[in-house]
């Protein structure tokens, strides 16, 4: 007898008990003699591992959890704030303000087209001298990967992203499409101009949502930013103990889990992770403490290489790591004017010409807190940007004696085995 979906509620709640009894081997070959004979439907097993996702991840500790959603491009924080009606967009870059999204019961969701091996789709439009990063969001973007975004906001950090954005507008296009002009320089006239693009981005978010960004609500969504920004500042710095409790794919883990979560939910989550790691017990096998440096990066394999070799990532300048949540924003009266301030003058990317010296300085300044041994300068093949200031941060830092390497990489894992012989030499020359 086939089970209706009526009697599905309390087959699934015998089946749990099953599974709680029973190893899980056990448990899967009872549920494929079920569909042997003919009592449970494809429809309902699929509705059981929704289930079983959702019941294994209550049972997680706060770092599983936060892992598994780092590593996923949906999750069910964004399926739950999707069934309440309210709307999920997509962003590229670090200097577009979320918190007037989130002002707006918009979840914004930074693009990461995570665990991307290929770019057949993408490589249609864009050439092979454009970096792997662009090709793999685009490549997601044209097979719908990200088919639960209701729109896309891209802005001018470089002309990859720039092409990107146009063929993801002509080919695949959102119900909301915006682009924000950034200035790339942070004096008052660039700040004034920023703020005007920021009036133009409210209403138009205003409009996609059919809420209005208050003062009051603003004003929320920043405390809770900002929350964000001192909790991963507190758990970064676990990261200055001489054997921290967090290994590097951890640390990156957990910040990129922030970029898919809502805040409210995600502070919760680094809160009570807070409180497991005071208990962890640390690895000694650490060789070298490092820094990464460099371009876009999310690339778990690269870290995993880094620490197979003793070495261990303590800190970093990356747009998926520190840069996000290292400066606090403080406010005045004119809070669309403090957040056009904020965002032009946080921790900056070489797209900021004119910001050499702070970005070196930064730099300096990371290396002394977490007493870093060496530096990682890692970049996609084909970012000019990050290309051209390798040079200059080479130079500061054979300046105050520290270790460098620069290292070429595609966005998707490649040539692994011969950045593990250069990664593994470097160590050497560090412990020498």
């Amino acid at each position: 007898m086939f089970l209706q979906d009526d009697d599905f509620p309390h087959a699934l709640s015998q089946w749990l008990i099953f599974y709680n009894t029973f190893e899980k081997s056990i448990f899967l070959y009872y549920l494929s003699s079920l569909m042997r004979q003919g009592r449970i439907f494809t429809k309902q097993l699929k509705n059981l591992e929704i289930a079983f996702e959702k019941r294994k991840y209550e049972h997680m500790d706060n770092l599983s959890k936060l892992i598994d959603l780092s590593t996923k491009l949906d999750n069910e924080y964004i399926e739950k704030w999707k069934q309440q009606g309210r709307k999920v967009i997509g962003f590229f870059c670090s200097y577009i303000p979320e918190e007037i999204m989130y002002a707006s019961d918009i979840l914004p969701y930074r693009i990461r087209p995570t665990k991307c091996t290929q770019t057949k789709e993408a490589d249609i439009y864009m050439s092979n001298v454009n970096c792997t990063f662009a090709r793999c969001c685009l490549d997601y973007g044209l097979r719908e990967k990200f088919s639960f975004l209701d729109g896309l906001i891209s802005m001018n950090s470089c002309d990859h992203i720039r092409r990107l954005y146009d063929i993801w507008r002509l080919k695949r296009p959102l119900p909301f499409m915006h682009f924000l002009s950034v200035p790339h320089l942070n004096h008052r006239r660039a700040i004034e101009w920023y703020k005007d693009e920021l009036k133009i981005f409210k209403d138009a978010i205003e409009k996609q949502s059919g809420v209005s960004v208050t003062q009051d609500k603003l004003e929320k969504a920043i405390e809770i930013y900002n929350r964000t920004r001192r909790l991963l500042r507190k758990f970064s710095e676990v990261m200055k103990q001489d054997f921290p409790p967090i290994t590097g794919i951890e640390y990156l883990n957990v910040i990129l889990a922030s970029f898919v979560t809502p805040k409210e939910q995600y502070n919760q989550l680094l809160e009570g992770l807070l409180e497991e790691i005071k208990v962890r017990k640390a690895s000694s096998n650490l060789k070298a403490r490092l820094m990464l440096i460099g371009s876009a990066f999310d690339q778990l394999e690269f870290i995993k290489i880094i620490e197979d070799s003793n070495g261990r990532v303590v800190t970093d300048t990356l747009c998926f790591g520190s840069r996000f949540y290292y400066d606090i924003f403080e406010s005045d009266s004119d809070l669309i004017g403090s957040l056009a301030k904020f965002y032009l003058h946080k921790a900056s990317c070489p797209r900021f010409s004119e910001a050499v010296k702070e970005r070196l300085d930064f730099i300096v300044e990371k290396i002394r807190e977490f007493r870093v041994d060496g530096a990682i300068y890692q970049r996609i093949r084909y970012c000019n940007l990050w290309g051209g200031e390798a040079f200059l941060t080479k130079k500061k830092l054979e300046e105050i004696g520290i270790p460098f390497i620069n290292l070429e990489r595609e966005y998707y894992p490649t040539a692994l085995g011969a950045l593990r012989t250069r990664v593994e030499a470097f160590i050497e020359r560090i412990v020498k």
